[in-house]
């Protein structure tokens, strides 16, 4: 009976542990990856920066050389031209609009000798079946993730999901860029649920099994 005791506390404690460990890994680095932030104020038609709008997406930066960008949602007050045609898949999406030169990019923190998962949901404009897009992750001299130039549902947001890793050599602050690679016109590509996420190393893994042992071993008591 006493090894039941002190058995199963130091278990609890431990996938405490593992838990508040867990919870730091699996933390998004980006900012904003929804776009809902202030996303009711572009609420002039049809959502670009600038105007009566925000002149800019909360930790997001144009760096476009032409074309723009802004924000759609379907909460109220808000337009929603840009998006899928069916847009039940996101609340609030960030829209680029161009032909190969619409950019949005944010300075995100990463650890060296990491491995993470990235996932975002991306469409083209309902009316825009032929539009392109991309996200990368870089730094000045290392590309750790590339999605390549995609063309993009119309019909519906689409979920992108993968891993990627950083090096030893790793600095620590990179950029991720979302593009509209589209080659020509004002063809618009919508992204939204940005997540890039540290995939939880197998000791916390491990921990959070014997968590749940501890959980079952106390229901049994």
């Amino acid at each position: 009976m006493n090894m039941k005791t002190t058995f199963l506390p130091s278990i609890a404690a431990g996938a405490a542990l593992a838990l508040s460990a867990g919870s730091i890994n699996a933390a998004n680095v980006v900012t904003n990856g929804d776009f809902s932030v202030d996303a009711t104020l572009f609420s002039t038609f049809p959502g670009y920066r600038g105007g009566s709008n925000p002149s800019d997406i909360p930790s997001w930066t144009f760096t476009g050389s032409g074309g723009n960008s802004g924000v759609n949602g379907t909460l109220a007050g808000m337009h929603n031209p840009f998006g899928p045609t069916d847009k039940s898949a996101a609340d609030t999406w960030g829209f680029l609009q161009g032909a190969g030169s619409a950019q949005m990019q944010q300075v995100i923190a990463l650890l060296p000798n990491t491995t993470y998962d990235i996932s975002f949901l991306a469409a083209n404009r309902s009316n825009n079946p032929n539009a392109s897009g991309q996200v990368t992750i870089s730094d000045d001299s290392t590309t750790y993730y590339d999605s390549g130039s995609n063309s993009y549902d119309n019909a519906a947001f689409q979920t992108v999901t993968t891993q990627f890793s950083t090096g030893g050599s790793f600095d620590g602050d990179v950029v991720i860029t979302l593009s509209n690679t589209s080659p020509a016109g004002d063809n618009t590509v919508n992204y939204s649920n940005i997540v890039v996420d540290a995939v939880p190393e197998p000791s916390t893994t491990a921990l959070l099994s014997l968590g749940g042992l501890a959980l079952i071993l106390r229901r049994r008591k």
